[in-house]
């Protein structure tokens, strides 16, 4: 049961790919077909990358900003660490999972999962 404003999460989970020594492929990844959960989300104030370096800036006028946060969704949502969830239209990749007991005890349980653009 979340008690804020409740968004409409699409959550998406990739397929690993493997070679034929049975390695994950980087990038290779299809998604599943996406699953919604209610849910509420939490945006931490963004980052911005200015560097040219491999933070994907471009200098000054072309940073990278990186916005991060988190999505609480109810306990028996189905959610891991590298789904991708979209909200809003825009895509989050789920960084790490854990489970809010609630401390009254009343029902309130969820999942905060911590995403990241």
């Amino acid at each position: 049961m979340l008690l804020l404003r409740t968004h409409t999460a699409s959550v998406a989970r990739p397929e690993p790919v493997t070679d034929e020594h049975g390695w994950t492929l980087p990038d290779a990844a299809p998604l599943t077909a996406p699953v919604e959960y209610p849910c509420n989300l939490q945006l931490d104030p963004p980052t911005s990358y200015t560097t040219a370096d491999d933070t994907g800036g471009s200098g000054p006028y072309g940073p990278r900003v990186v916005q991060t946060g988190a999505a609480y969704f109810d306990a028996d949502a189905d959610v891991q660490a590298g789904d991708i969830v979209t909200i809003n239209t825009v895509p989050y990749q789920v960084r790490a999972v854990r489970p809010v007991p609630d401390p009254a005890g009343t029902g309130a349980d969820c999942l905060a999962a911590a995403v990241t653009t």
